[in-house]
């Protein structure tokens, strides 16, 4: 039947029309530019399509389309991606998103119930992708096979679950509900005996529920058989139906783009303005180009034909090919197969994919099948064009004017053969790397008539290998030829211009080889059959844990689902970019550095300024507060300054309307830049010494001598490579403004809300209880949104305190990949000595880390990671060093498992190699050298309840280690292209944070009147089911269901202060918080419920109320009493606890392509008595899963020249798919493990731990390559790298294709990735003579043993021995310092100083490698660097009390005059007096006073400081004798000539600008003070960093080295007296100056007053008893010196306590610097040498 076409081209513009969920939508001038997920989310506000990629690779958009076909007479439903969908291709369609699936109010749809009651869900951004997509299948196929629900599956990612528990629940959601249809007859039956108990009984799905199919689009012919022209936005879409009218149309707009299907690329185009034309021809309804016609010898396929539609139509109506092994329509069907997913094959045409430029896996095909293109055009008749030659002149059409109308592929006749293969990254929704077409023509006789092999993907376009056809026509089919063959090929393809080269040749040779022998078996099966390929399988699991008595009143040890999961599944649960708009609400985007390094010459806004739209541009000069960030040191500027240190680093932002006008405008903002010399690689850094000064050393027993007496020794190399966090969820900021009091709402998916909430204060420089911080749930993290959401969340809130309007700020995927932290890379050298039975004895290992610009959280990460290299194995003589490499790329950061991983991986990996060395099975070697219960690992814990063993032992039995041994063994040998590998894995990871501090946490309970209870704590839902525990805890506390408990978000309002979510810890100190305060509660009811035993709980509740009960509790919960110092190993505990876990991974690896698979994992831990058992599975498996994507597949990769990150999102970084986990994959939770005392119900931490057990798929891999290396005669051991791509397993299985691609030379790639192994740097650092220290080159003593630490005998003569021998270096190093090395740190001697603490020369910590200045170093030795010994603690008395008293008066005498002007000077304070009587009257808030005491001038000083910023360098050295100036007591002058100029106090030398101390005082101050005052100071109680003692929390350290004593004022060298002054008065003098706390920065020049004594004194009370309070002024003096604060206590403990709460804090825009004023006088000696048993 042929259905009339009409025309409205002529015609005004018509409507777009389309439904969505059953309502019609009419868009009058549609803008093509517009995406479907954009029209979705903004303007039917329908946000449960999520925006992850707009990439079109992540399935997070899935929605369902729908059309009616009025030939077939059917309703047509497909999947696609909705951010590459342009609305103005949906005329006539039907579009259905979850919300039109199933809702809570309404009721779930099976899909969306099974998605949660089968814990599918986690952090659930990807969960309403994941419903669309099976939704659609299942209205297309109501009883899917297993086959049909993971290839549905292939376009959706999730970075949580690890997809097992995604597909049991679609399994379920099949017509029988028990995954019963995907299996075969005799399963049926099995399967349901065994799973009937399970069957879930929710009310029954409506189906009316089901969104009808709109009548007006089955009846009408108007929306698909009618011309359309849409017109907007500045482009016109034009839509015939007939071939005639898009010729009409090519003639009348020759430069109009054409669309057959895909609208990827065009897209793009439309919205970076790069269109030929604003005429946009879309052919998707030209029914000539929409057939398929079977001719005699070929078919005939339209352009605008679906690869969906082409397969389906190969698979049903090719009869005569059925069958019929090796024919085109097989091949083809391989090619399509693995194009893309099923939302790109719903879309995707065959015309727009060979009329496309790129690489394509169809242009090979068609290059080897023999196709033929049909053109037509207006002004000639149609042509047919050979593919051949179509190739040969680039993908063009033979006239620009031509319009492709068809593709003829030939079908094979008698004697003709066709295969087709490729090979991907990643199995499953990737492109392929090489693909390859082998056509062969056999005569009669057997011989080889024509043979045709292409390979693609070597250039820009696939080719013939003519040399093979030359070499095989006439030969003989059998396989002596095939060397010469690989020989042609080689031959052809090693010119080619293209990365890896070597490895794309290799499969090149494999695939002919593969391909041929596939042919030669079907036409002579006689030969029998090879099997080539992976073995082909589904997926598989079972999960094993002990459940409780359902009728238990306790609620936690249940696996119940998850507490948002109906919301999540339903669409309805909101993430930041959700939230609706506020009416006048703006968006941002940033200006970006284009550089790795460079000085920024200058910054012109002019242009962008000029768009319509955009409303302001921010930078640095627009911040009110300080430009500075970081999490140990505020070195970290929010906006750029002078310079750049890394590409993408934010120089700016636009702010506009929307977000599409910042962010083109943003590209308008033109930078010039002066290059500076940069540094990407571990190997780069450390040629160049870009290295921080600290040195990670973890030692045990003695490794020299260890080394020497081993039987045997190995020595190696390791190197692992960075890894993106990837989570689906970008990071998103929304920052509300409030007119009232400079108050601030911050809306953002961040881990640290009390981060956020300080760093956002010291932005704009208000007080921080001005800052509210909410996050309602995060769409994954894992480490990745903790430092980097500060980023987002300040130059947001700057940018809307600049307009004072809301402002939003959405990282894209592409920027969020480009500018955020990654996984550290790494690179370890070690040495080993053993026994010859497999005892390890000695173990040296030196660890480099690639930090990026700047270390931030990277030494940490080090000391983790090395802890977990070092608490598996019991070796008795131990070294490890860590070093910290600084390199001009972004900051690498937090990442789940936080330095373990690799720890993990090196210790794993060297066992391996050990193992190896001596023929021993590892799982052997490592069984022997395993600790064991009750030892004392190297940081001196001892290990109790050590469960490692019991996980080790059960895993094997589980998996039946030894018969799998065996099998695969028999495998091996029977299969010459694939071998398996098992490999046995263990997990050890510490449970809570080092630092003290940081292990606590506080919560907030309400009951209400009705009895729902509402629980508040600091936790933040990441996915890893925190609120779901929480529930379970509040709900078993207080004895009621779970349903009464509800938590609605995490926010800095409800519970301050919280501790960030991380650490594997988060559950552990939250759970406890909630359980003390319900708790609390529960105890103030008992009265009431022994009362009344028989009341319900809400009449309970309603008889407190009536009695006056409260019914809001908070909690507060901490954790052990001892902290952990790394640089005093052994002393403390680092942690609470230890995690363990055991695995067992089979693989298998295809020795031609280099793919693997994972058949088996199995996998037990132990986590206690889990809280929740399902949600602790879903993070073994989701932790499995990721680190998988560590060892095998994802690679960061970075352009050689500018530093930029080029694999940006999930279509170029591959991150496993649901065809990349293991097969059969198998959890059991240890069951009675030993130590279930913990607090919280016996539980243990988990998420972080199970990540390291996929170190045994890279061991498995190895295990599988070097047999596949033992065939080939080679017996060594082979180290595979990591991450073990195909390329590199291929590689590595060698054989005669690599010995002969060896030889060619690689070409030079402009592309690198941090895990690149640079073995030539191997044999430098196993030298011994290999100099690491900065005081090489400084004719120093050193310590025996080769130490580099300078031994410091004196003051006097090391002090003018260091310092002349460094002014030496640094005059013989001026010229090296104008090359490019010299703009490194480590070759930069002038930041080099001499510290009178630690009496050694170090590097300035001020400022990281290309952004510090250099520190004042003083020419002359200075007297007051007089050191005290070892033994000095501020706690105990010395007999320097006589000493302190006489240069007591003498400080005072000095000072006296200025005080006495400075007391006298009323009228300058006049206006400071005024404004805080005014702001005492409004606000007796103390936090509120502290902000008046310092805020009459916030502004002004702020500033002030970019008035200075502009004229000053942005890296401007400190000043010599900054703060020298200040009048008596004399010592406090020596004190700052020395202190103040390293930017720090008397206590610890610190960063300018930023709080002093870091962990230990900066950061850990208020809140343990508060405690402390609350609960009375006890003597020996820990404080600081660690937690271990006054003296640690004061970095005093004590030491029982030799030689050590008191410097008395009689041993002081000569000092000049300072010129006499007047006597001074009684007023100012200090009774006890070792008990005096030295207050600056507090308040600025011209805010002093008399009342600021009285009311110092009183604030500080609250420390203990104050003696005095002095305040000194200092004319004319710099604003963070000039006013200096004396307290004086009457005992040292409040001095301690004053100190740790006011050290760092933040007032009013300025950061509070607090320190014993005397301390400079106590220096101790580094006396060097051994130290005393």
């Amino acid at each position: 039947m042929h259905l009339t076409c009409t025309s409205n081209l002529n015609d005004e513009p018509t409507a777009l029309v389309f439904f969505v969920n059953g309502k019609k939508v009419s868009i009058e001038n549609p803008d093509p530019k517009v995406t479907l997920i954009q029209y979705l989310r903004r303007n039917l506000y329908l946000t449960g399509t999520k925006e992850a990629c707009s990439q079109g690779a992540c399935g997070a958009c899935t929605v369902m389309l729908s059309y009616y076909n009025h030939h077939q007479k059917k309703i047509i439903h497909y999947s696609g991606n909705a951010c590459l969908t342009l609305i103005c291709s949906l005329h006539g369609m039907s579009v259905t998103t979850v919300e039109g699936v199933g809702s809570t109010r309404n009721g779930l749809h099976p899909i969306q119930r099974n998605m949660m009651e089968n814990h599918g869900i986690q952090c659930g951004f990807c969960t309403p992708g994941m419903v669309m997509t099976m939704y659609t299948l299942f209205r297309n196929n109501p009883e899917p096979s297993q086959e049909d629900m993971e290839r549905a599956l292939e376009g959706n990612l999730c970075r949580c679950t690890g997809y097992r528990p995604i597909l049991e629940a679609f399994k379920k959601s099949c017509p029988c509900g028990l995954g019963l249809c995907q299996q075969s007859a005799e399963e049926k039956k099995e399967i349901a005996d065994k799973k009937a108990g399970e069957k879930p009984s929710p009310d029954k799905y409506d189906k009316t529920q089901d969104v009808i199919f709109p009548s007006e689009l089955q009846k009408s012919l108007e929306y698909s058989q009618r011309d359309v022209m849409f017109v907007g936005g500045g482009y016109k879409w034009l839509r015939p139906v007939s071939l005639i009218k898009l010729l009409e149309l090519r003639a009348k707009f020759p430069n109009s783009t054409i669309i057959m299907g895909s609208q990827t690329s065009v897209g793009s185009k439309i919205r970076n303005n790069t269109l030929p034309s604003p005429e946009i021809i879309c052919c998707t309804q030209v029914l000539e180009l929409r057939r398929i016609v079977e001719e005699k010898n070929g078919i005939t396929v339209g352009s605008a034909v679906t690869f969906a539609q082409l397969e389906e139509y190969l698979r049903g109506n090719l009869k005569e090919t059925k069958g019929r092994d090796c024919n085109v329509a097989s091949a083809l069907l391989e090619g399509l197969r693995w194009i893309g997913a099923d939302q790109q094959r719903n879309v995707a045409t065959l015309g727009g994919h060979l009329m496309s430029v790129g690489q394509h896996d169809l242009q090979t095909f068609m290059l080897t099948v023999g196709a033929e293109l049909n053109f037509i055009s207006p002004k000639t008749k149609s042509k047919r064009v050979a593919y051949e030659k179509f190739m040969t002149n680039g993908v063009h059409a033979p006239d620009p004017s031509d319009i492709l109308v068809s593709v003829y592929i030939p079908l094979n006749k008698q004697n003709e053969y066709m295969m087709f293969t490729k090979q991907p990254s990643r199995r499953g929704m990737d492109w392929a790397v090489v693909n390859s077409g082998l056509y062969v023509k056999v005569n009669d006789k057997k011989h080889i008539e024509a043979l045709r092999f292409c390979v693609g993907n070597m250039e820009n376009k696939p080719c013939i290998i003519e040399k093979v056809s030359t070499t095989a026509k006439g030969r003989s089919l059998d396989e002596t030829w095939i060397p010469d063959a690989s020989d042609a090929i080689i031959d052809q393809l090693k010119g080619c211009k293209t990365d890896a080269l070597q490895y794309k040749i290799s499969l090149a040779c494999g695939f002919f080889y593969k391909l041929y022998k596939q042919i030669l078996e079907t036409i002579k099966p006689e030969n029998g059959k090879n099997n080539f390929g992976l073995t082909p399988s589904l997926s598989s699991g079972a999960q094993y844990y002990d459940v409780p008595n359902p009728e238990a009143k306790e609620i936690v040890w249940k696996p119940i689902p998850h507490a948002a999961g109906k919301s999540l599944a339903s669409g309805e649960a909101i993430f930041i970019d959700d939230m609706p708009q506020y009416t006048n609400e703006l968006s941002m985007w940033f200006v970006t550095s284009a550089k790795a390094h460079a000085k920024i010459v200058s910054v012109d806004t002019s242009a962008a300024l000029a768009v319509p739209g955009v409303v302001d541009y921010v930078d640095r000069r627009d911040v009110p507060g300080s430009n500075l960030f970081g999490p140990l040191y505020h070195d970290i500027p929010l906006f750029a300054n002078k310079e750049v240190s890394y590409h993408g680093q934010p120089i700016g932002g636009v702010i506009a309307e929307t977000r599409e006008i910042a962010r083109a405008a943003a590209k308008l903002v033109k930078v010039e830049y002066e290059d500076l010399p940069t540094i990407f690689t571990i190997d780069e850094a450390i040629e160049k010494k870009s290295m921080i000064e600290y040195v990670a050393n973890h030692t045990n027993g003695d490794v020299e001598k260890g080394l020497n007496e081993a039987e045997m020794t190995l020595e190696g190399v390791i190197e692992t490579g960075a890894q993106e966090h990837m989570y689906l969820e970008p990071i998103a900021a929304l920052v509300v403004p409030k007119i009232e009091d400079k108050e601030i709402e911050v809306f953002i998916n961040t881990q640290e809300a009390k981060g956020v909430q300080a760093d956002v204060g010291q932005f704009l420089g208000i007080p921080y209880n001005r800052v509210t911080v909410r996050v309602k749930r995060i769409g994954g993290s894992f480490g990745g949104k903790a430092l980097d959401t500060i980023t987002a969340s300040g130059t947001a809130a700057v940018a809307a305190w600049k307009v004072n309007r809301p402002v939003r700020l959405i990282y894209t995927r592409t920027h969020d990949v480009k500018t955020t932290c990654k996984r550290h890379p790494t690179k370890t050298f070690y040495k080993a000595g053993f026994s010859k039975d497999g005892r390890v004895t000695a173990l040296s290992v030196d660890m480099f880390i690639n930090a990026g610009w700047n270390s931030r959280t990277t030494v940490k990460v080090m000391e983790l990671g090395m802890i977990a290299m070092e608490s598996t194995f019991d070796i008795p003589n131990y070294r490890g060093t860590g070093r910290v490499c600084l390199t001009n790329l972004p900051s690498n950061g937090a990442f789940r498992g936080f330095g373990a991983p690799q720890g993990t991986f090196i210790i794993q990996s060297i066992m391996y190699d050990i193992a190896k060395k001596i023929g021993m099975p590892n799982d052997k070697l490592r069984e022997m050298n395993i600790y064991k219960e009750g030892d004392r690992n190297i940081h001196g814990m001892v290990l109790k309840d050590f469960n490692l063993p019991i996980c080790w032992e059960e895993c094997k039995k589980q998996i039946k280690f030894e018969e799998v041994s065996k099998e695969i063994e028999e495998f091996n040998s029977k299969n010459q292209y694939r071998k398996r590998g098992l490999a046995m894995s263990s997990a050890v990871m510490s449970i809570g944070y080092p630092m003290l501090f940081i292990c606590q946490a506080g919560a907030f309970v309400n009951i209400y009147t009705d009895g729902s209870v509402l629980v508040s704590h600091g936790g933040i839902e990441l996915g890893q089911g925190l609120f779901t525990k929480m529930i379970q805890v509040a709900a078993t506390v207080l004895e009621i269901p779970v349903e009464k408990v509800y938590i609605s978000e995490t926010n800095t309002v409800t519970v301050p202060n919280t501790t960030e979510t991380g650490g594997s810890f988060v559950t552990d100190l939250n759970g406890g918080a909630v359980m003390n305060a319900c708790q609390i509660l529960k105890d103030r009811l008992q009265p009431l419920r022994d009362a009344m035993p028989e009341a319900s709980w809400e009449q309970l509740i309603q008889a407190a109320y009536f009695s006056r009960i409260s019914l809001s509790a908070t909690g507060f919960y901490k954790s052990r009493e001892k902290g952990y110092d790394f640089k005093k190993q052994g002393e403390g505990e680092y942690c609470n606890y230890n995690s363990y876990g055991a695995a067992c991974t089979v693989v298998e690896i295809d020795c031609l392509t280099g793919e693997h698979q994972i058949l088996r994992a199995d996998i037990v831990f132990d986590v206690g008595k889990s809280l929740n058992p399902a949600i602790d599975v879903g993070q073994i498996e989701g932790g499995y899963v990721q680190g998988t994507g560590l060892m095998t597949l994802e690679k960061v990769v970075f352009d050689k020249d500018s530093g930029e990150v080029t694999s940006y999102g999930p279509g170029n970084y591959k991150v496993p798919g649901i065809r990349n986990i293991p097969k059969e994959f198998n959890v059991t939770l240890l069951k009675e493990a030993k130590g279930e005392n913990r607090p919280l119900y016996s539980s243990k931490g988990i998420g972080e731990p199970p990540l390291l057990l996929a170190a045994g798929v890279h061991l498995a891999l190895r295990e599988a390559v070097n047999a596949a290396r033992k065939e080939q005669g080679h017996n060594e051991n082979y180290r595979l790298e990591c991450p073990a791509t195909p390329e590199k397993i291929l590689m590595g299985c060698d054989g005669p294709i690599k010995k002969k691609v060896n030889t060619i030379e690689e070409n030079n790639q402009n592309f690198f990735s941090p895990s690149f192994l640079i073995l030539q740097g191997h044999n430098l650092f196993l030298q011994k003579n290999f100099k690491m220290s900065l005081y090489d080159g400084l004719d120093i003593d050193k310590e025996e043993g080769g130490s580099t630490k300078p031994v410091v005998a004196g003051w006097s003569s090391n002090y003018k021995l260091l310092q002349s021998q460094l002014q030496a270096k640094k005059a013989s190093s001026s010229q090296s310092r104008k090359s490019p090395k010299g703009l490194y740190k480590k070759s930069n001697d002038s930041e080099l100083y001499f510290n009178q603490i630690t009496g050694r020369i170090e590097r300035s910590p001020r400022m990281p490698a290309n952004l510090g200045s250099s520190p004042f170093i003083p020419s002359e030795p200075v007297p007051s660097l007089t050191g005290v010994a070892d033994e000095y603690d501020p706690l105990r008395p010395n007999d320097y009390e006589d000493f302190v008293k006489k240069r007591k008066e003498q400080r005072m005498k000095e000072r006296e005059e200025d005080m006495r002007k400075r007391d006298n000077d009323e009228d300058r304070h006049s206006r400071r007096r005024r404004d805080r009587d005014r702001d005492r009257d409004r606000d007796r808030d103390r936090d509120r006073d502290d902000y008046n005491r310092r805020g009459g001038g916030e502004m002004e000083r702020a500033q002030r400081r970019r008035d200075e910023e502009e004229e000053d360098d942005y890296q401007k050295p400190m000043k010599p004798g900054g703060g020298a100036a200040i009048a008596p007591p004399s010592s406090l002058i020596e004190e700052d000539q020395v202190s103040n100029d390293m930017g720090g106090s008397p206590i610890m030398p610190n960063r300018s600008g930023s709080p002093p101390m870091g962990y230990s005082i900066g950061l850990g101050g208020s809140v343990a003070s508060k405690i402390m005052a609350k609960y009375g100071y006890k003597e020996g109680q820990g404080l600081g960093k660690s937690e271990q003692g006054m003296s640690t929390a004061l970095f005093v350290e004590k030491t029982s080295k030799r030689g050590g004593k008191i410097i008395h004022e009689k041993d002081l060298p000569k000092i000049v007296e300072p010129p006499s002054r007047e006597p001074a008065s009684n007023t100012n003098l200090m009774k006890n100056p070792s008990k005096v706390v030295l207050l600056r920065n507090m308040v600025g020049p011209g805010e002093v007053d008399k009342d600021l004594e009285p009311e110092t004194a009183e604030e500080c009370s609250k420390y203990g008893r104050v003696i005095k309070c002095v305040i000194f002024e200092i004319p004319n003096g710099e604003d963070d010196e000039a006013v200096r604060i004396f307290v004086e206590f009457e005992r040292v403990d409040s001095a301690i306590k004053a100190i740790i709460d006011l050290n760092g804090r933040f007032f009013g825009g300025r950061v509070v610097k607090a320190c014993f004023y005397n301390l400079d006088r106590f220096r101790r000696l580094d006396l060097g040498g051994e130290l005393d048993s």
